[in-house]
């Protein structure tokens, strides 16, 4: 690969990577809360989701997807829609209780496994993730060389 295509390649990664999506903050507010050991489930599904997109990606149907405009913006919104959901979510709760009197008093955390879910189902739907594996990342993949040496 030319040395030109590597530079495209880093910047456009250190644009996606330096804005947080909603997948980052879940996982460092985990982290944060419960320590790492605890928020390894949001870490592994939120790996687990990207490790689905690539193969997809790898697979040849993320170009289906980027040519047919109506795929495209179905998964899209349902990814956005999902999001959407999840911040309702957050702030129903939120302003149906009111304040607790102790600060310190801190919900008893999630299950292991809710949490790889939740990880797992906003990786898979995250607008973001999904326009970098389907639309960026095959951009950069040559179709002749070992796809396993280029990812």
């Amino acid at each position: 690969m030319p040395i030109e295509t590597w530079l495209l390649f880093f910047t456009a990664i250190v644009i996606v990577i330096a804005i947080p999506g909603p997948l980052s903050l879940l996982m460092i507010n985990s982290t944060l809360k419960q320590g790492i050991r605890a928020s390894s489930p949001v870490i592994f599904g939120g790996s687990f989701a990207s490790s689905i997109l690539l193969i997809v990606s790898a697979s040849g149907l993320g170009a289906i997807v980027v040519s047919s405009e109506l795929a495209f913006n179905a998964i899209r919104y349902a990814g956005a829609a999902y999001l959407f959901y999840l911040g309702i979510k957050l702030i129903r709760p939120a302003a149906a209780q009111p304040r607790a009197d102790k600060p310190d008093s801190d919900p008893q955390p999630n299950s292991k496994t809710s949490l790889f879910h939740q990880a797992f189902l906003m990786g898979i739907s995250n607008p973001k993730d999904i326009l970098f594996f389907i639309a960026l990342l095959p951009q950069f993949v040559a179709p002749q060389g070992n796809l396993l040496l280029q990812l």
